[in-house]
């Protein structure tokens, strides 16, 4: 869920829903100690720092559309120019 959401404050929450549920499991496994340092120093101090990245950029939707268009165009570059294209190309 983080990787997919085109929402990068959503893809946050996601990414520390995630951090707290590895900080469970450590909970669990009898590490109580590893847990909190992992609540503490990545859910908290990280995430933070994060969030303030991301709402210091203040991407917009003519941006963010900018991005889409320049990441299909790359990919088509990408796979105009691989190596299994250019095989293809000469055998026939």
């Amino acid at each position: 869920m983080v990787i997919s959401r085109t929402n990068a404050v959503h893809a946050l929450l996601y990414l520390i829903v995630s951090l707290l549920s590895v900080a469970l499991i450590f909970f669990i496994l009898g590490a109580p100690f590893v847990a909190a340092l992992e609540v503490i120093i990545y859910a908290g101090a990280i995430m933070v720092l994060f969030i303030f990245a991301i709402m210091m950029l203040n991407v917009t939707k003519d941006a963010a559309n900018q991005e889409r268009l320049w990441l299909s165009l790359q990919s088509a570059s990408v796979r105009r120019f691989s190596p299994r294209s250019s095989l293809a190309s000469l055998s026939t």
